[in-house]
């Protein structure tokens, strides 16, 4: 007897809650251990995660000007913006390059919840039209510059940087509750399209935007001396790596990374179906379309009608 879908998907989501889970577990588990790591531990760890972020930021950006795609521009602002934070981060890094500051606990704070801002944008239909791009390569500039400027303004004059809420401050509390907000909504469009495609990649995403969760508390409520405070930078740099990697790979493939805005449609599913139902579906249609090509395109057009018919029903996408 055949496995249902249901079946098939149990073990997937088995594997990916755990996964997702982990980071959680771990700080849990290990975050009020006390440790004493050097300044070079902190910039190098900060400086590979900014490298990581960069490297996706100018991917996403250029992929994404080139065919005039305003959301994957969008995205690598997010990256950009990470980046820029995150380099910034590593540089203070106290009495390894510069003395005592506050601009690393400015951004280290900031990182996360300003990038998970950005990247929630990304299902708002007014940055799919081609005639923002260039809006949004104008405002990604922009933003970069300031934080130069900021952070060239706070190494020269320390006043300037802004009172950092201390650990487990009310105000700490309330900016960790907004990032986490942030991220559960995109957990919750990067889920849906899992379910509505199957993919692996798809999935992946969904665990890394976990991940990234699980680095905003260390950050909002330890200080360096914590183990856990250490944790959620690992946490982040292997979230970047998880969300940004399928990404790259569905454009790569040339086709829109749909995970993050969570706004793939059924008909766009059965439309696209080389892109986003993987490869053993498409050696299904060539084979089809080699035995008899018009078996396989009177397939494609009652797949299509099928769905449609379904959408005016009301029918839930995942059905």
């Amino acid at each position: 007897m055949r496995r249902s879908t249901s079946d098939k998907l149990a073990p997937i989501l088995v594997v990916g809650g755990a996964l997702a889970a982990f980071p959680t577990a771990a700080g849990h588990f290990f975050s009020g251990d006390k440790v004493a790591f050097g300044g070079g531990v902190h910039f190098y760890g900060v400086g590979l995660t900014a490298f990581a972020a960069a490297f996706a930021a100018v991917a996403l950006t250029v992929i994404g000007a080139r065919r005039r795609d305003g959301r994957t521009v969008l995205l690598g602002t997010a990256f950009s913006v990470m980046a820029a934070l995150l380099s910034l981060h590593g540089i203070a890094t106290p009495y390894f390059l510069i003395g005592e500051n506050g601009v690393v606990s400015f951004t280290g704070g900031a990182t996360l919840p300003i990038g998970g801002a950005i990247l929630a944008l990304a299902a708002v239909p007014h940055f799919r039209r081609p005639e923002g791009v260039r809006t949004l390569l104008v405002l990604q500039g922009s933003m970069l510059a300031i934080i130069a400027a900021m952070g060239v303004t706070a190494f020269a004059a320390p006043s300037f940087v802004p009172d950092v809420p201390e650990p487990r401050s009310a105000a700490a509390i309330a900016l960790l509750g907004v990032g986490l907000a942030f991220y559960a909504m995109l957990a919750f469009r990067a889920f849906r399209t899992f379910l509505l495609t199957h993919r692996h990649a798809d999935l992946l995403v969904v665990v890394g935007i976990a991940w990234l969760a699980a680095a905003i508390p260390p950050a909002m409520l330890m200080n360096y001396t914590d183990l856990g405070w250490w944790l959620g930078h690992a946490f982040e740099l292997i979230g970047i790596v998880m969300v940004g990697l399928p990404v790259a790979l569905d454009l790569r493939r040339a086709a829109q990374s749909r995970p993050l805005a969570g706004d793939l449609s059924t008909v766009e599913l059965v439309r696209s179906e080389e892109a986003f139902l993987g490869s053993h579906v498409r050696a299904l249609t060539i084979s089809l379309a080699e035995k008899d090509e018009y078996t396989e395109e009177h397939s494609r057009r009652v797949a299509l009608r099928a769905v449609q018919v379904g959408e005016e029903l009301g029918l839930s996408p995942a059905r």
